[in-house]
């Protein structure tokens, strides 16, 4: 297979693969991770000769010019191996230099065959680095402007295989990545990677010193009933509590050591929650429903534990799920004469729900966090997820970090059989034509994120106004151009990354249908290459969208910063919404203060007015679209589209990065008077 044909893929946040199907028909309602990136070695060079290629998660270019410029392995490139296959994989670029920053330009090899010798060499001796991931397949030489470069792919290490680390020390030469580059891991990260290599499940290691007496029993029989009603006729019905949880692995005895108890499983699942704590000090449970417009109101609703209730998983999912159901539009449904009650998107979220509480990291400080909003309901677990999202995604493949978890779950109906979970979350959300779901995992602390945007690809409004503006030429377009083009008029523009993240469409048919979209006059492109963004020819007046969109009044459906959700950082954790560094560090705390009162009440505020909070926020330093929707109350969208832009246009609000308007550090500062 030539390079040049090659169709490497790999999610922008996560994994290294081959993708053999490009077509329309596999590709683009096949429930592929939404952040995922197809590169392939001509839009490379594309980047390269453009000037748009940049640095990030995963992504790393080198000049590797060596003492005499003639071209030398860098060691630094073994960190930036070791940091992307403990992360989620990605890219390193030989022989281009970055002059002046953030701007990159073809340096070239002349001793490539030297560089691919050292580089194999190296990577195969153990006593400098741990293991060898790559093939000659993740190898290429690529020639642009008659000078020779070598791309390598890294492909994400399993979790068997991780650690990757360098200099045959774990604790030392252990490397992570994030946006600005490579990072040695602590020990603790360290150590977790090592108890994950060797954990096939976590939650049935048994608690000594434990009984039936440490479980809250009014959660365990409510159990039994539930599994008494889905398995009628099943044989453990006429067990006693003992036998039973012991059937469910709740209950263990290690037959070597004799030793005997509740496993971390039964405790979390049927415990009570000060002796959940006494054993597991770091566990939390929290769900939050967020009001629209929030402002200074937190949350309109909270489920912690605090007394009233068990605290344990069992009734947290239970008490969890039907306040997610409560708003869900329940419409009727026939199946074989009988009244279906349960919806696709109820067995969506039940299925979301399972699938954070069975794969969570229970040893780690994290939380698991559920946040319901106007428009979306975010699950937050701790930990990473154990094998590819992409794998996950095809379903078939499971790697459960709490099996018996999983198991209790399931014999009472809730959860779909191993490898089948994400799957299900994705097909049934598609069945209410409801935007992708969108899986994010960080590091540091590792989390997995999933978020249902509850905004439908096809708005009633903004279809009704696409038919009333453009009739048949709107009917004639394929589904996926229709799906494309109602994202540019909701959203008033769009990029391709944007669209592949809310539809799943495969890239090179939306890169088609995008041209075509432009060509027949529907879409105005701007900017160049994978930095275009494009907007509506006739875009509809801000009353035809504002019945679709809440994000005027504060909240956001999903935006979307690097690959990541823009908010996560702010509203998943246990404190509440922080500003970011630079932000503290220009007085913007009294600023704060001074925005919150003059917006105290008002749901619509003069643009000139949010202009001049804007300016002020900006007065000293670059800041973030994040930083300043978040200072504003309103979504990163709104404040883009209705503000940002045209400050830019007037001249009055300078883009960091003027040329690379989707640039992910991209900031804006307030023109020097």
């Amino acid at each position: 297979m030539s390079v040049w044909n090659k169709r490497i893929c790999w999610n922008k946040d996560r994994y290294l693969s081959i993708d053999p199907k490009h077509t329309r028909k596999n590709s683009w309602r096949n429930p592929i991770m939404p952040a995922t990136e197809t590169i392939v070695l001509d839009a490379l060079v594309d980047l390269i000769q453009t000037d748009q290629l940049y640095e990030d998660l995963n992504r790393e270019a080198k000049k590797a010019g060596g003492r005499d410029g003639n071209g030398e392995l860098p060691q630094s490139f073994f960190e930036s191996y070791s940091a992307m296959a403990n992360t989620n994989g990605g890219v390193i670029l030989l022989g281009i230099e970055e002059k002046p920053k953030n701007h990159f330009s073809v340096y070239g090899l002349h001793q490539v065959q030297k560089i691919r010798e050292d580089l194999t060499n190296t990577l195969n001796n153990k006593q400098k680095v741990s293991k060898n991931l790559l093939q000659d397949s993740n190898i290429s030489e690529v020639q642009v402007a008659d000078k020779t470069i070598l791309v390598i792919w890294v492909p994400r290490a399993t979790r068997k295989e991780k650690p990757i680390y360098l200099n045959n020390n774990p604790i030392t030469g252990t490397y992570r990545r994030n946006y600005q580059g490579d990072y040695r891991c602590d020990e603790s990260v360290v150590k977790r990677m090592l108890a994950e290599q060797v954990s096939d499940g976590q939650d049935k290691r048994i608690i000594p010193h434990t009984g039936i007496d440490d479980l809250h029993l009014e959660s365990f029989h409510a159990y039994r009933n539930r599994f008494r009603i889905t398995n009628l006729s099943h044989t453990w019905n006429n067990d006693s509590d003992y036998d039973f949880l012991t059937h469910l692995q709740g209950y263990r005895k290690d037959r070597e050591t004799e030793e005997e108890g509740l496993t971390v499983a039964g405790l979390l699942m049927f415990g009570r929650w000060e002796t959940i704590t006494e054993f597991l000090p770091e566990f939390f449970l929290d769900y939050r429903e967020i009001p629209e417009g929030s402002g200074s109101v937190r949350w309109i609703d909270r489920l912690v534990p605090d007394g009233s209730w068990s605290g344990n998983l069992f009734d947290f999912f239970q008490l969890t799920y039907r306040r997610l159901k409560r708003d869900l539009k329940s419409p009727f449904h026939l199946h074989d004469g009988q009244r279906v009650e349960d919806t696709p998107a109820e067995a969506a979220i039940r299925e979301a729900l399972v699938n954070a509480l069975i794969h969570a990291d229970y040893s780690s400080s994290v939380s698991i966090l559920i946040e319901k909003r106007v428009d979306q309901i975010i699950f937050r677990n701790p930990g990473t997820m154990r094998i590819p999202l992409e794998l996950a995604a095809h379903g078939g493949t499971s790697d459960c970090r709490n099996r018996a978890l999983q198991v209790m779950f399931r014999m009472v109906g809730f959860g779909d059989q191993a490898g089948s979970g994400i799957p299900s979350i994705f097909s049934n959300w598609a069945q209410e034509q409801y935007r992708n779901p969108h899986y994010v995992e960080s590091f540091g602390p590792d989390t997995t994120t999933l978020t249902l945007c509850m905004i439908h690809l096809f708005p009633e409004n903004i279809l009704a106004y696409l038919d009333s503006t453009y009739g048949v030429s709107f009917h004639a377009l394929s589904h996926e151009q229709k799906i494309a083009l109602a994202l540019a008029y909701s959203d008033g523009e769009v990029t391709h990354k944007r669209i592949r993240e809310m539809s799943g469409i495969h890239p090179s048919d939306l890169t088609k249908d995008l041209k075509i979209l432009v060509d027949l006059g529907f879409l105005v492109p701007e900017g160049e290459s994978r930095g275009r963004v494009y907007y509506p020819k006739n875009p509809p007046q801000s009353t035809v969208t504002q019945s679709h969109l809440t994000d005027d009044t504060g909240e956001s459906s999903l935006s979307h910063s690097g690959g990541s959700l823009s908010y996560s950082e702010a509203s998943l954790s246990h404190s509440e919404n922080t500003l970011s560094p630079s932000l503290m560090n220009t007085g913007a705390v009294p600023l704060t203060k001074r925005i919150e009162k003059g917006m105290r009440g008002r749901k619509n505020i003069p643009k000139e007015e949010m202009e001049s909070f804007i300016l002020d926020i900006c007065s000293e330093q670059f800041q973030t679209l994040g930083d300043i929707a978040l200072m504003l109350h309103r979504s990163e969208r709104v404040i883009r589209n209705n503000y940002i832009r045209t400050m830019v246009q007037k001249g009055i609000l300078i883009p960091r990065y003027p040329d690379k308007k989707t640039h992910p550090d991209q900031a804006y500062i307030r023109k020097s008077l």
